[in-house]
C-alpha cells in the first residue's frame, strides 16, 4: 500500500521507492508478482517485487539510501523497478 505521493509518482512513470510504502501485506518472495494499492485499497499497479515480504516490511517508509543499513547488505534501491511495473 502506497501513500498519495508514491501513487502520483507511479502514474508518472517512476519506480516504487520504499519511502512511499505505508504498508506491506501478505507473504511473497523476491521476484513474485504483487499488487500495489493506494490507501483506499484500489489496485494501482502490478509489479515484480525486488524484495521478499519480510525485507519489504523492514524498509517500507525509509529512504532508499537507508536500505543497506537496515538490511545489513546492499540491494536494490527500489521495491519495484519501473521496468517491472504495470500501472493500471
Amino acid at each position: 500500500m502506497v501513500d498519495p505521493g508514491a501513487e502520483n509518482a507511479l502514474q508518472h512513470g517512476s519506480s516504487l521507492l520504499p519511502a512511499g510504502v505505508v504498508e506491506v501485506r501478505g507473504a511473497f518472495s523476491q521476484g513474485d508478482l504483487v499488487d500495489v494499492l493506494n490507501t483506499a485499497g484500489r489496485v494501482l499497479a502490478h509489479g515484480l517485487a525486488a524484495y521478499d515480504a519480510d525485507d519489504a516490511r523492514r524498509i517500507a517508509g525509509h529512504q532508499s539510501t537507508e536500505v543497506a543499513d537496515i538490511l545489513g547488505r546492499s540491494g536494490r534501491d527500489v521495491l519495484i523497478h519501473r521496468d517491472d511495473l504495470v500501472v493500471l
